[in-house]
């Protein structure tokens, strides 16, 4: 299993999630796909975090290969329900 690391960005557009709020949600990811077959280090997720919010994330495996690096979180969407069949 990857190591998960939350990119800054996150906190900086979302304060109300945090760290572990995007770490739990990764573990608990109800869904998972590779985003696009020509990118395939690329992931879209969805998952419950800490206080129960439906989580949509995208993450990237880092370039040493031991790190899947999430940049973006937020309160799932209808265009990712879509995405992740949801």
């Amino acid at each position: 299993m990857l190591k998960i690391e939350v990119h800054s960005r996150i906190n900086e557009k979302r304060p109300d999630i945090s760290d572990d709020d995007v770490v739990t949600a990764w573990r608990n990811a109800i869904s998972m796909r590779q985003r696009d077959p020509d990118f395939p280090d690329y992931y879209a997720a969805a998952g419950f975090d800490t206080m129960g919010r439906l989580l949509q994330m995208i993450a990237v495996v880092s370039k040493r290969g031991d790190a899947l690096i999430v940049y973006h979180a937020m309160p799932v969407t209808r265009k990712m329900r879509r995405e992740l069949n949801l």
